[in-house]
């Protein structure tokens, strides 16, 4: 596990599979002053929260993983006693309603700063009902800009058009 510092708290546990992902999400991270704590799977976030104290205010968490899914860290940390950190899923696909109810909040894939902003205070009541961005737009495209070179933003690019294949 990995450990970023921003400013001050927030405090999150970013967890993701997919290194391009994580990145991704810590620089967005580190541009709302949040401390991001890195986990590279869902096993490692695990162990992370078995071991860290005092724990995060929020785990940001990839929805699909090997072996230990977001759905089961989601699980732990809300089987976690009070104050327990909020749990806030991360996916380019729709959540199936069993399973977004173990979440606290739910960000679509590419992740937008406003709405992560929103989801880190705790304002984002409606953001698990958005929907999904038809493409990555212009205004997707000019955000990563600010905040990636251009050869991460076309390795990232290369990666949104074959997941966006496969589905």
């Amino acid at each position: 596990m990995q450990t970023h510092t921003g400013s001050t708290a927030p405090r999150v546990l970013l967890v993701d599979d997919d290194s391009i992902a994580l990145e991704l999400v810590s620089l967005l991270l580190a541009a709302e002053k949040a401390e991001v704590l890195r986990a590279s799977g869902g096993q490692e976030a695990l162990d992370g929260l078995k071991s860290l104290s005092p724990l995060p205010d929020i785990v940001l968490v990839d929805h699909q993983m090997p072996e230990v899914s977001g759905v089961d860290v989601g699980r732990y940390v809300k089987s976690l006693p009070d104050p327990r950190p909020r749990v806030i899923a991360m996916s380019a696909s729709p959540l199936p309603e069993d399973e977004l109810a173990v979440f606290d909040d739910f960000l679509h894939k590419p992740i937008d700063q406003d709405l992560l902003r929103a989801a880190i205070a705790g304002r984002s009541s409606d953001v698990r009902r958005a929907k999904l961005p038809a493409s990555l737009d212009s205004s997707i495209v000019t955000k990563l800009q600010a905040i990636m070179p251009p050869s991460a933003i076309r390795e990232l690019y290369t990666v949104y058009l074959a997941d966006t294949r496969q589905r």
